[in-house]
């Protein structure tokens, strides 16, 4: 049976009928990158597994463009949860007591978040629980959020920061990626990969 590379994203069961019976099977199989990227999309896709990769620049730099060919070449899950109706602590995985640490250490320790629904919470809440369903999915080869911690107040964002450079301190997680025009995350974020777009040459 021929094996088809169909790269991360997922297969439908009508799919998988078709192509069986022309005797085709499909492999979930990343293509290696290839040569002739540009070098900022290559340091990126390098980055070993639980790096912290920043990706910083003026709007119109070409961050959100970055991240698009980043999930083309990768099996990335993109945190977008603006629109879902779960609740906050059913979106969580693993044991009640991580996800409840997982919460307190993105700045939502507060009790009264746990059973709304995730549409219903402010920009600033999104924000940091998009990074603590990030800390809790281990699943994924890379996690992408554009517009890292945005919506928040600088001094919030800072913090914010600091807890995930602490958090994100082991091989077996995924490579996390984040955008922001903002410039003040470096010292607290401390990226083992900083792309700055306004100052890039790429090839």
């Amino acid at each position: 049976m021929r094996a088809i590379p169909i790269g991360p994203a997922p297969s439908s069961p009508r799919l998988r009928r078709a192509c069986a019976r022309f005797g085709l099977r499909l492999t979930r199989a990343t293509p290696p990158t290839p040569p002739h990227l540009p070098a900022t999309l290559r340091r990126a896709l390098d980055a070993p597994p639980g790096a912290i990769v920043l990706i910083t620049g003026r709007s119109g730099s070409g961050k959100s463009t970055l991240l698009r060919a980043l999930r083309r070449h990768v099996a990335a899950r993109c945190i977008e949860l603006s629109r879902s109706d779960r609740r906050v602590i059913d979106v969580l995985t693993g044991p009640l007591t991580d996800a409840l640490a997982t919460l307190a250490r993105v700045g939502l320790a507060d009790a009264t978040l746990l059973p709304r629904r995730v549409r219903d919470l402010s920009e600033g809440e999104k924000a940091r629980f998009a990074l603590a369903v990030a800390l809790r999915d281990t699943r994924a080869r890379c996690v992408l959020i554009d517009e890292f911690l945005t919506p928040l107040d600088r001094r919030t964002a800072r913090a914010v920061a600091t807890g995930v450079r602490r958090a994100w301190n082991h091989a077996a997680m995924p490579v996390f990626i984040g955008a922001t025009a903002h410039r003040d995350l470096h010292d607290t974020l401390r990226p083992d990969v900083l792309i700055d777009l306004d100052r890039e040459v790429t090839p």
